[in-house]
């Protein structure tokens, strides 16, 4: 009996109005390669199982008057590539390159992968293309106090690298997140402990007014404190008089 094959992988359906076709073919080169693919008909094949109805029939009108599953692979992808990915202007993809800058939402990592990204796509060379990348990351950084520190670093030491100016952004970003967080955090402390406190001055307050019981005995009226007169009724001097003139009479 034979065994199946173990694929490593999967490779996701293309829509060329919904999807990047340079990052569908490269995850298909990089699974070829994880599949040990090499063969060129299983690889047509596989492209073409890998692609929607709408790609499909764009594909088959790309190929006339032959149909796609007699052309080579390379023919198929070159055919897609120039439909789905055409060469754009230089001078527009660095435009919107010197022109980025970062967003309020947007996080130091964030900021960085778009730089890169669009850095990407402007045909520097190497060495060119790390110098532009470190300025407009830097450069188009919100301005505030991960900028200023950045600003402080010599544009021409050899040591300004834009791998190290982002760790340094980083680290900057982490710390003044939990100089934010410990404010919060404090406060919260002390409302805990303000709450506390109003609990248990209730929690007083309602066992003297319940322990509090007005007595007609003259021991009860002495023992209540001078704070506790306002539960007193209020008796005015004549109805003392009255109650005194009453004993008088009857002794």
């Amino acid at each position: 009996m034979a065994m199946s094959k173990l694929v490593i992988g999967k490779i996701s359906e293309f829509n060329y109005l919904n999807n990047d076709f340079s990052v569908f073919k490269v995850k298909l080169q990089q699974w070829f390669v994880a599949n040990l693919i090499s063969d060129h008909d299983v690889k047509r094949a596989i492209l073409i199982s890998s692609l929607s109805d709408e790609t499909y029939i764009l594909l088959r009108n790309l190929c006339v008057p032959k149909e796609p599953d007699t052309e080579k692979f390379e023919e198929l992808m070159h055919k897609l590539n120039i439909h789905c990915a055409p060469v754009q202007s230089l001078f527009t993809a660095r435009e919107k390159l010197y022109h980025a800058a970062q967003n309020n939402t947007e996080s130091v990592g964030e900021w960085a992968a778009r730089v890169r990204s669009l850095a990407n796509q402007c045909s520097f060379s190497q060495q060119m293309l790390e110098t532009v990348m470190r300025d407009i990351f830097v450069v188009g950084m919100s301005d505030g106090k991960i900028k200023d520190r950045l600003k402080e670093e010599n544009a021409t030491s050899s040591q300004a690298k834009f791998p190290r100016l982002f760790e340094l952004a980083q680290s900057k970003e982490a710390v003044m997140r939990e100089k934010l967080e410990k404010p919060s955090s404090y406060s919260e402390f002390h409302r805990m402990r303000e709450n506390e406190e109003y609990f248990m001055e209730s929690g007083e307050l309602e066992e003297i007014t319940n322990n509090l019981h007005l007595s007609e005995s003259e021991d009860d009226f002495e023992d209540l404190s001078d704070n506790d007169s306002d539960y007193l009724p209020d008796i005015s001097e004549e109805h003392i008089d009255t109650v005194e003139n009453i004993d008088s009479e009857h002794e």
